[in-house]
């Protein structure tokens, strides 16, 4: 075996008896960054497409609305087809550190591990924390609806997300913002109760973080 290859012993014998013996070989071959063997095939000869890719893999997470799919062919080991810039077999600690990895242009990196199912690491901050903060939203609904809103961060009405100087600050926002939900009041209830959305499961939560994230870069 290609003492260089990102594959494990572990990985390419999980692999051999999914794929042809000409692939496995081309996949131990492999080095960092290096693409897939261009004859992909399975056992029986047959060319590996999309459902056998699923079947094969580890796990494979989508973002559907790009058609940009991500595929774990080994404990260390990522594939992304579709992805904007990325071609090629890469090598990453986790999904997380892998898609941190990418560029997602003018949008937050929690919004694009979102996008893809993944749920973000966050620097929660502590109360009294003087560091600027912002505020992630975190929605409760059942899997079935399908309008569910996105976990994302607080932002303005032109999408720019909003930066707080500090943890106090931004808790006087969360306070407007929740006082805001319970809007369904009465003479008898001040306080009001949450209005719920359909397929909502619980009230929105929201978390105040450190804007600063240390991003994960592998070398």
């Amino acid at each position: 075996m290609n003492p260089n290859s990102i594959f494990s012993a572990s990985d390419i014998s999980r692999l051999k008896p999914l794929v042809s013996a000409e692939t496995l070989a081309a996949l131990e071959a492999i080095e960092r960054d290096d693409y897939l063997p261009s004859v992909f095939t399975d056992t029986e000869g047959e060319q590996i497409g999309h459902e056998t890719l699923c079947k094969i893999s580890l796990k494979q997470w989508e973002f559907d609305a790009l058609e940009q799919h991500v595929f774990q062919l080994g404990g260390r080991v990522f594939v992304p087809i579709g992805v904007d810039g990325w071609e090629g077999v890469f090598e990453a600690d986790n999904i997380e550190e892998f898609l941190c990895q990418l560029d997602p242009g003018s949008a937050a990196i929690e919004d694009l591990l979102e996008a893809f199912g993944v749920a973000p690491t966050l620097d929660v901050a502590k109360r009294g924390c003087t560091d600027d903060c912002r505020i992630w939203i975190r929605h409760h609904y059942t899997n079935r609806e399908l309008q569910a809103p996105s976990n994302t961060w607080a932002k303005d009405e032109d999408g720019k997300i909003l930066e707080f100087e500090s943890y106090s600050a931004a808790s006087k926002w969360v306070k407007n913002a929740d006082y805001e939900d319970h809007d369904w009041r009465t003479d008898l209830e001040p306080k009001g109760h949450y209005r719920y959305c359909n397929g909502e499961l619980a009230p929105k939560e929201y978390i105040i973080c450190k804007s600063w994230r240390p991003y994960l870069i592998t070398g």
